[in-house]
């Protein structure tokens, strides 16, 4: 427990989550919890772990979701030895109940491993063989990124309704001079009807969908993309 630790960030959840994690505390000493003041939705409840964060890395997962058992002790050497910026990797996906599902509604981003590329070269790579930014599921728990970078580039989640994800994953993207991507599965995505993608849509869900689209395209114009490149990343969000 001193290689690593865990913050949980309260988001004023109206459940038990929170009691469970003081008495979890009481075993564990490299385990924090962090309590917004009231409801600021998932980026803000992100961006509160991050800035508490003293390790080198930084993974953020969704608290309804499961890691597989050897994850970090078999991925921290690989960002090690290679100076990576992330390391991104597979993950598939089961039911609340923990039932597998074999037809996820996103792919799970195990198509090929890569030696380590830049985030413009992998999105060519995607390219050459055929496939589509939107078979690249880009949740922020398929990777773990070098803290440092995150800072050194501004890297961090708008505080909206929805689509946070999407922008922060971009921006990890194309700003990277070091990734690599591992064909294998370490995190298991449970899909909970009750979570906030499921909602049905709202104004205040459109309105931070729309917000987010609008900050993608300034962000691909300020990293000078090549045309090609943002018309393939963009079709996603016109289709």
């Amino acid at each position: 427990e001193d290689e690593f630790e865990v913050i949980c960030v309260n988001d004023c959840t109206p459940d038990r989550t929170r009691d469970i994690i003081v008495e979890q505390q009481k075993k564990h000493k490299n385990l924090l919890l962090i309590d917004h003041e009231k409801n600021r939705r998932v980026g803000a409840a992100r961006n509160t772990g991050f800035y508490a964060a003293t390790g080198e890395y930084v993974w953020f997962i969704d608290p309804d979701d499961i890691i597989t058992l050897d994850a970090i002790k078999e991925l921290l050497p690989i960002l090690d030895n290679d100076k990576l910026d992330f390391i991104q990797f597979g993950h598939d996906w089961m039911t609340e109940d923990k039932e597998s599902i074999s037809n996820p509604p996103f792919n799970l981003n195990c198509k090929f491993d890569t030696d380590i590329i830049s985030g413009i070269d992998f999105i060519h790579e995607y390219q050459k063989r055929g496939l589509t930014y939107s078979d690249m599921h880009s949740g922020p728990f398929v990777r773990i990124y070098r803290r440092s970078y995150l800072i050194e580039n501004k890297i961090i989640y708008p505080e909206v309704t929805y689509y946070e994800d999407q922008y922060h994953a971009l921006h990890g993207l194309i700003a990277a001079k070091r990734m690599r991507n591992i064909n294998k599965c370490y995190y298991h995505y449970r899909e909970v009807v009750t979570s906030y993608s499921h909602v049905p849509m709202s104004v205040a869900k459109r309105a931070g969908q729309v917000n987010m689209c609008v900050g993608m395209v300034r962000l691909l114009q300020g990293y000078n993309m090549e045309e090609r490149d943002v018309q393939y990343i963009w079709k996603r969000y016109t289709e």
